[in-house]
């Protein structure tokens, strides 16, 4: 019996780059300037994107990013690879959104709307409760806040303990002037925002 020939292995699976939605939405922002290709795509390109990225979701950009252009690279498609220096931002682990089994456990361990409304906040924005400061109420886009700088639009987690917070800030301060979201007895009185030792105690 004569053996046929041997099958010739097939092609070696590849892994396809990860997180491909920000991938591209990453490199589109680095093409969205003067580059129309990935070879002509720099790492200043690279930054200007990523730059304005909160840093969870800079992480994600800047993973999917690498595994793209290693890609391309690896099939030569470009010559030098931009984001082979590229850094990513700390996060701390405190700042990580929080799963569900985590919301449920500090939210019955809440009290008020206050600290019910900075642990949604922290749960889905992965918000620090000193962000929540500065924010302002912007009556034609109640369902967003600044944090931090960056404009969130909120989930349903927080924007319902937001708006049971502001029931209860109309009800308790009616006709305050003060345009923070988070007002207390003496803030009430003016325009500045709440104190850091206020916010450490009632959120402690």
């Amino acid at each position: 019996m004569v053996a046929g020939p041997a099958a010739r292995p097939g092609p070696k699976p590849t892994a396809s780059p990860i997180h491909p939605t920000s991938a591209r939405s990453a490199a589109a922002g680095a093409l969205g300037g003067h580059a129309q290709h990935l070879r002509e795509i720099t790492p200043a390109d690279i930054a200007t994107a990523l730059d304005p990225l909160p840093a969870p979701k800079h992480c994600i950009a800047s993973n999917a990013l690498r595994s793209l252009f290693h890609f391309a690279r690896k099939r030569g498609l470009i010559f030098t690879d931009p984001t082979r220096r590229l850094t990513l931002p700390t996060i701390e682990p405190g700042l990580l959104p929080m799963t569900e089994d985590e919301i449920g456990a500090v939210t019955q361990l809440t009290t008020t709307l206050l600290q019910r409304l900075a642990v949604a906040l922290a749960a889905v924005h992965a918000t620090r409760p000193a962000a929540i400061r500065p924010a302002a109420i912007r009556p034609a886009a109640i369902r967003s806040l600044t944090l931090a700088g960056h404009h969130q639009r909120m989930g349903d987690l927080p924007h319902r303990a937001l708006m049971a917070w502001l029931e209860h800030r109309c009800s308790t301060w009616p006709l305050t002037p003060n345009r923070h979201v988070v007002i207390c007895n003496m803030s009430a009185l003016g325009h500045a925002p709440i104190s850091r030792s206020f916010l450490k105690t009632n959120l402690a």
